[in-house]
């Protein structure tokens, strides 16, 4: 997502091994990964037939690129594979014959790989996946989080207590280490009004623009638009979540044909920060130490 981001926005214990962050990797029994897959491709409107593996190469390529440090590639690895697993598992392609697609409203990003630093990320974390309580998790993941996660709530208005792995934590990017931290957006009245409208609020003008409330992360649940309150993850959407990077806003300031924001971040917040992710593996983090920082009561499971 950190490259495919731009394009949009949207996852039983046989033995274990206690890791240094205090997680637990297991080794575990359960689905088997299938040999090949059948993917639709949005851009040729075609089902390819891909070895497994080809397929996830293509997904960390397309994601987050080879120019990344292998520990940080892994885990992207680790995502892309619990990611398809679990679509496998409980879900089925809207695209006729296919089991998943490159349709990022349904799926992830794919884009083909040669690169031997991918291949041997995939192969490196070849059949490991996260579980919680058994079941696959959702392996959330965002470009930037501005130096703080999200609650599944905050980012994602999701029901915090079915997502238990999901936690806000301080994440290492600043304006110095990353390229998605701080942003402004200026955005005229008259897209406010459209988005409004779209989400079934009548405001006759845009004669105010301020935060409501705030969640656990310092992220805005709400504005207050012209004296009514809007959600402000569905507002994003309407408006675009690459003009509207984030809902961590620091200043909104109004003018007399516009609204100007200043925020941190770029994505929904929730789970792993790619570019944290980046900037814990050139501090030597292991893939499991930067899964374990970002998600709590996983397990990773080889299966």
């Amino acid at each position: 997502m950190l490259k495919s981001f731009k394009n949009i926005f949207t996852f039983l214990i046989i033995s274990f091994v206690i890791i240094s962050t205090g997680g637990i990797f297991c080794s575990c029994k359960s689905q088997t990964e299938p040999k090949t897959i059948n993917m639709f491709n949005t851009r040729t409107n075609k089902i390819e037939k891909l070895d497994f593996n080809t397929y996830l190469e293509g997904v960390v390529n397309a994601e987050i690129g080879e120019e990344t440090p292998e520990e940080a590639l892994k885990t992207q690895a680790v995502l892309a594979r619990t990611f398809a697993l679990n679509f496998l598992k409980n879900n089925k392609s809207k695209y006729k014959n296919a089991d998943i697609s490159n349709d990022i409203t349904e799926a992830q990003a794919y884009k083909p790989s040669t690169s031997s630093k991918i291949k041997k990320a995939v192969k490196d974390t070849s059949k490991i996946v996260l579980k919680c309580n058994n079941q696959y998790i959702k392996p959330l993941f965002f470009a930037n989080s501005g130096g703080i996660t999200a609650t599944a709530n905050e980012g994602l208005n999701l029901n915090s207590d079915n997502y238990p792995y999901i936690k806000s934590v301080k994440s290492p990017e600043t304006n110095e280490n990353s390229s998605s931290f701080s942003w402004t957006a200026t955005i005229s009245k008259n897209q406010i009004l459209n988005a409004t409208r779209n989400m079934g609020l009548s405001l006759a003008n845009v004669s105010s623009f301020s935060k409501g409330e705030i969640g656990e992360s310092g992220r805005c649940k709400t504005f207050i638009i012209g004296g009514k309150e809007v959600d402000t993850n569905t507002f994003r959407l309407q408006i675009g979540s690459t003009v509207l990077k984030s809902t961590l806003i620091k200043s909104i300031s109004v003018s007399s044909s516009s609204v100007t924001f200043t925020g941190n971040g770029y994505g929904h917040g929730v789970g792993v920060s790619q570019e944290g992710s980046i900037i814990l593996a050139n501090q030597g983090k292991s893939f499991k130490d930067i899964l374990n920082y970002y998600f709590s009561n996983i397990k990773i499971v080889k299966e």
